[in-house]
């Protein structure tokens, strides 16, 4: 993702409109000292090319001390970078993000009048983290029917935002946000929990999300409103967290294969359901047990765990097989839910020995040849988390230290982090980890930390991109950032988001609600 590149970013569950009451047009005057006039700027103003109609904006530019005042509403703020959050406990923040969204018109029907009346802004402000003593500013930010109003002066729209802006008396004034990474917005029911938004993927020409009712929904990207129904979710045999009567599924894009998922209570246990969604809506279940499946582009891999001891045994079924079986003769078992295929080795973590042993476990990094069934040690030392890219892996060991291991001649060094990581990902030669002290981000050998205060929920690698979420403990307010591959921030939003898909460049998410 790179600023010559646009992007769409969709896939909002809900559009956020700031309403407020109208105010008269005509001529105001100030009430008490926290109030100031405004008035309409007496020429014209062109923001990103596009030429405002303050007489009929709802939230036109204001005019306070000589100075423009730019309104930062939900869609204004973000068609220039920027966006705004409010709660009683930190007051308002104005973050850039760097993702320019698509103009969004708030008219009215009456003409504005050339004055009003402005209120200074007496709670808690915050610009990209910095803390605002609104007090001391000779240009405060003010609000105006119910809206924040940001002052164009050079510390704040240039220094802080990187806008610019020129003015003359013939062509008025022009603003100009950085980048050319734009972005829109559509709405898609996708059912809403108590806890979270429903099940979300989009996959080449189709979104695919779950609706109400227990149904599973295939739309056009070019056309959403023309969605299809593709499966149906049986109702749940156990009581829901959530009191939602349908079993709660998951949807997944896996080595270009969409997969469903979902739980049912069956007489044997708990039983998971996988079912492949094809581009014709045809749904074709690959596999329902107590396993867990990983699919490849000419495999299924299959892991079943051993309920007494712990420990998993790895079945294959390629291409055109009927069932799966044994992918080596050679007694290993692995350890937890994590399993890489590089060229004909599978990868992941455990040791040689029954899968049925009461023995201790191990988790030394292993691999088997699906082809050949034979078995090899990766590393000597067990692990506690592992990645690769080509022929090089990535793994953090019981002191949380981090090694590369080459696949092709077992050679192991050491990379030192300057903390211990608690998890990483690793993009050409790139490396992300998960500070274990402070659960922050850190992008190896940069001094610098991508978001202050963010602890990291999630991330992963998409095409050339980072993706990594925040919670809501983060007292950052980003919660979403895309980092490009050489672990610079491309985008960062303060938007609860859910299912971020990163797909030939365009960026889908549901947006989670407030």
């Amino acid at each position: 993702m790179n600023k010559s590149r646009n992007l769409k970013i969709g896939g909002a569950l809900t559009v956020l409109l700031l309403l407020s009451a109208l105010l008269p047009a005509g001529q105001a005057e100030a009430v008490d000292n926290n109030q100031v006039a405004v008035a309409l700027p007496e020429f014209s103003v062109r923001l990103n090319g596009m030429e405002i109609n303050n007489q009929y904006a709802q939230y036109p530019l204001l005019v306070y001390n000589n100075i423009t005042y730019f309104p930062m509403t939900y869609y204004g703020s973000r068609y220039m970078g920027v966006e705004t959050t409010w709660s009683r406990e930190n007051g308002v923040g104005i973050h850039q993000n760097g993702v320019r969204w698509n103009w969004h018109d708030y008219k009215r029907y009456l003409p504005n009048g050339k004055n009003g009346v402005a209120t200074i802004n007496t709670g808690t402000i915050r610009v990209n983290n910095q803390l605002i003593d609104n007090s001391q500013e000779d240009y405060p930010i003010l609000s105006f029917r119910d809206v924040t109003y940001f002052p164009l002066t050079w510390r704040f729209a240039v220094d802080e935002f990187g806008w610019t802006y020129q003015y003359s008396p013939k062509d008025g004034l022009s603003i100009q946000s950085p980048g050319a990474i734009t972005a829109n917005e559509i709405t898609l029911p996708i059912k809403a929990y108590e806890n979270g938004v429903g099940a979300f993927v989009k996959a080449g020409d189709y979104y695919y999300y779950e609706g109400e009712r227990g149904v599973i929904w295939q739309a056009p990207v070019a056309q959403p409103g023309r969605a299809k129904k593709v499966y149906q979710l049986p109702v749940s045999k156990q009581p829901s967290d959530d009191g939602s009567r349908y079993c709660r599924p998951v949807l997944q894009l896996k080595q270009g294969i969409v997969l469903l998922t979902y739980q049912q209570q069956e007489a044997d246990g708990l039983a998971t359901h996988y079912i492949q969604l094809l581009t014709d809506g045809v749904a074709q279940e690959l596999y329902q047990g107590q396993g867990s499946l990983h699919c490849y582009e000419d495999l299924q891999l299959l892991c079943e765990q051993n309920d007494v001891t712990g420990k998993g045994t790895l079945q294959i079924k390629r291409k055109g097989n009927e069932a799966f079986h044994a992918v080596s003769t050679t007694d290993f078992y692995c350890v937890g839910d994590t399993f890489y295929c590089v060229g004909t080795e599978i990868l992941f973590l455990g040791d040689t020995g029954s899968a049925a042993s009461r023995t201790a476990q191990k988790s030394k990094i292993m691999a088997v040849d699906y082809k050949t069934g034979a078995v090899r040690q990766i590393s000597s030392d067990n692990a506690t988390f592992f990645t690769t890219e080509d022929e090089l892996v990535y793994y953090l060991d019981r002191k949380h230290q981090l090694y590369q291991i080459s696949l092709s001649n077992g050679k192991s060094k050491r990379i030192a982090t300057g903390t211990p990581a608690t998890q990483l990902v690793v993009l050409q030669g790139t490396i992300c980890y998960v500070d274990e002290a402070s659960g922050e981000l850190r992008v190896l050998g940069s001094d610098s930390n991508p978001n202050p205060g963010g602890i990291v929920s999630s991330m992963e690698v998409q095409e050339d991109f980072f993706v990594v979420n925040f919670s809501d403990e983060s007292t950052s307010a980003y919660k979403t950032m895309i980092l490009s591959r050489k672990g610079k921030v491309l985008f960062k939003t303060t938007e609860r988001t859910a299912s971020m898909i990163i797909e030939n460049g365009k960026v889908s998410f549901v947006k989670l609600r407030d």
